[in-house]
């Protein structure tokens, strides 16, 4: 149970010392900071002697990394200050080069689409309706070259599918495996949680421990199997993708997320399950809405029997009950890993419900206005597609705006992603089919809220002019 950089940030502070050195608060409350920041300055800390260094480790960071790869199993395993955003890119950076061909669930984080520009790779997208092994098999045979495979494990709202046999097909036919599990940073503690990516032989592994685990936002891990991965690439891309200047706030709290996952017991997971469990019955007594777990049992999915996801996302914040997202039919909430007898506010949330259910059906208006707003976003059958052009020969084309009709045929240069549910309809670089123009014009019509599309709602489209 050592916490190396809680210990020496500590043991720094308890000197009272006198800074000279960057940042410019020298651990004091300054400017228009909150009063509250007081206690948290000092240890907002930089590479002064004892602290150790991010990008050449040798004291208590490596001593926390080490740490970090022997508690979830990896050969090597690195801290991120720049989010799982920087892990993605450092992982495609370190395996893959340009025109290498690679298989990406289509709904994958913008990231590894931004990683897979960079090295100018081939992408093969498929659709994720149903992942297992005969994704591989068909890519295989279609797309012989194919050198890695992309997988997003678990997806935002926690659903997951059999990842050790996809990673063991793979490694048979000597694919390697990267894993995008931003999600799934507690899955190392096993039943009933998934099987984390890492356990399954994942080749590298990069998740968000701030999404589950008691980190600061953008604190992340990679872990790396060395069978197949270099490690000292991976290393050699992170230090040129990370901050020069690593918050040692955000390392601090990866350290101690990481002792708190290490000294989770099973009996703190048993109090989690049960505490979730109870929630969704209670959840389930009222009439007026539906909920469960996906097969994460810390990410619950609500839904009304008469309005919109969207709009019961914004009864709750009313209550002052904040949501992780919404769609037209659902809310999702994520709860706390919990150690045992640890109080949240559950009680209070399932007051909070009542209230805006009780809202709901006394307001007739908002009945009917949900009535007429449900409009799915279909996902189409599994297709494995390859872009029109590479990613550096888009980079030396213009785009235009076209309409929706002159648009077909043409090659998008944007994305466009209906939001929820994040998977792109139009990937930059692929040819603009018919019934995606279709759809697209359903969905502008409809109001749905779009990343991308800078123009939809004039109904146009950027394509490039070649």
């Amino acid at each position: 149970m050592r916490i190396p950089l809680k210990e020496v940030s500590t043991s720094h502070i308890q000197k009272n010392p006198i800074s000279l050195h960057v940042p410019g608060h020298k651990g004091l409350v300054k400017g228009f900071l909150p009063n509250a920041f007081a206690s948290i300055l000092p240890y907002d800390l930089t590479e002064v002697t004892g602290l150790d260094d991010l990008h050449a480790p040798s004291g208590a960071i490596l001593e926390a990394e080490r740490l970090l790869a022997e508690t979830y199993g990896a050969d090597q395993s690195f801290f991120l200050v720049n989010g799982s955003t920087v892990g993605n890119l450092a992982m495609i950076l370190a395996t893959l080069g340009r025109g290498d061909q690679v298989l990406v669930q289509r709904n994958c984080h913008k990231s590894i689409t931004n990683g897979l520009a960079l090295v100018d790779a081939n992408p093969i997208y498929f659709t994720d309706i149903k992942i297992d092994t005969s994704i591989i098999m068909d890519a295989v045979v279609k797309f012989p070259r194919i050198k890695a495979v992309i997988l997003t494990y678990p997806d935002y709202e926690g659903f997951t599918y059999d990842i050790r046999a996809i990673i063991e097909f793979a490694h048979s036919v000597g694919i390697v495996v990267l894993v995008d599990e931003a999600h799934g940073a507690h899955f190392v503690l096993g039943k009933p949680f998934p099987i984390s990516a890492v356990e399954a032989g994942a080749d590298i592994v990069v998740q968000s421990a701030h999404k589950t685990l008691p980190a600061m936002t953008m604190a992340s891990f990679l872990h790396v199997k060395e069978q197949n991965i270099d490690p000292i690439r991976v290393k050699l891309y992170l230090t040129m993708l990370q901050s020069s200047s690593p918050s040692y706030l955000l390392m601090l709290s990866l350290d101690c997320a990481r002792a708190y996952i290490a000294d989770f017991s099973s009996e703190d997971v048993a109090y989690t399950i049960d505490q979730s469990n109870r929630f969704v019955t209670d959840l389930n007594e009222n009439e007026e809405i539906t909920a469960f777990q996906s097969n994460d049992p810390l990410k619950i999915l609500v839904q009304s029997r008469s309005v919109t996801g969207f709009q019961l996302q914004k009864l709750l914040e009313a209550q002052a009950v904040f949501t992780e997202l919404a769609d037209e039919k659902r809310v999702l909430m994520i709860l706390p890993l919990l150690k045992w007898g640890q109080p949240f506010s559950f009680i209070e949330i399932i007051e909070s419900i009542k209230r805006a259910t009780d809202q709901i059906r006394q307001d007739g208006e908002t009945l009917e206005k949900a009535k007429g707003e449900a409009v799915t976003v279909p996902l189409s059958p599994r297709v494995l597609s390859e872009l029109a052009l590479s990613f550096s020969e888009m980079d030396k084309l213009a785009g235009k705006f076209v309409s929706f009709t002159s648009a077909i045929g043409g090659i998008s240069s944007e994305t466009i992603t209906p939001y929820p549910p994040g998977v792109p309809l139009v990937l930059r670089g692929e040819i603009i089919q018919p019934n995606t123009v279709a759809e697209l014009e359903k969905l502008v019509e409809s109001g749905w809220h779009f990343h991308g599309g800078e123009r939809l709602t004039e109904k146009q489209i950027q394509v490039y002019n070649i």
